[in-house]
C-alpha cells in the first residue's frame, strides 16, 4: 500500500484539532462549574457570618434585659447596633454593648453588607436589619446566602427584600 506524502500530516493535524477542541470544551465546563462552586462558597460564608453576628447581637440584647433588668436597649439616635447602650442602674448609667468598656466586639459584616441596624418600637418588637448597598449588592451568592439564612429561622422571624439593586435581611425579635 502506498501512502502519499501529505496524508501523515493531515492525520496529525486532525488529531491536534480534536485535542484542542476537547481541551476547550473541558475548560468551558470547568469554568462554569468553578463559578457555581465560588457562588456556593460565597453564599455559605454569608449565611454563616450573618447568622453568628445575629446570634451575638441577640444574646447581648437578652443579657442587657435579663441581667441588668432594665429592659431592652432603646433605639440609638444613629439606629446602628454598634451604638447600642444598656442601662446599668437607676441613676441611669449606660454602658455601650459593643464599645467602650464592653467585653464584646461586633465583627465587621461580610462584604458587600453595610452595618447592622436596630429598632425597638417600645411595644414588644425589636428588629435587626442589614442591607447590601452598591454594585453587586444583589448577586446570586448574596441572595442564595440570605435565603439559606432565612431558612434557619421560624416563620415570620426573617424577611428578605431584593429589589435587584440591593438586598436586605430583617430579623424580628418579639419580646416575651
Amino acid at each position: 500500500m502506498t501512502h502519499r506524502h501529505g496524508e501523515k500530516g493531515n492525520a496529525l493535524f486532525l488529531i491536534l484539532i480534536a485535542v484542542v477542541l476537547l481541551g476547550a470544551l473541558s475548560y468551558a465546563m470547568m469554568g462554569s462549574n468553578g463559578e457555581q462552586t465560588a457562588t456556593s462558597a460565597q453564599s455559605s460564608r454569608i449565611a454563616e457570618d450573618l447568622k453568628s453576628q445575629a446570634q451575638l447581637i441577640r444574646s447581648a440584647l437578652l443579657e442587657c434585659n435579663l441581667v441588668n433588668n432594665y429592659g431592652y436597649p432603646a433605639q440609638p439616635g444613629s439606629g446602628l447596633v454598634k451604638d447600642l447602650q444598656c442601662q446599668m442602674d437607676d441613676v441611669p448609667t449606660y454602658k455601650g454593648i459593643f464599645t467602650g468598656t464592653s467585653e464584646r466586639s461586633l465583627p465587621l459584616p461580610p462584604k458587600p453588607f453595610g452595618e447592622w441596624h436596630y429598632t425597638n418600637n417600645g411595644a414588644g418588637t425589636i428588629t435587626l436589619s442589614i442591607e447590601t448597598p452598591g454594585p453587586n449588592a444583589a448577586s446570586a451568592g448574596v441572595i442564595s446566602g440570605l435565603n439559606q439564612l432565612k431558612n434557619t429561622y421560624g416563620t415570620g422571624e426573617a424577611t428578605i427584600v431584593n429589589d435587584g439593586s440591593a438586598a436586605s435581611l430583617t430579623i424580628t425579635i418579639i419580646k416575651p
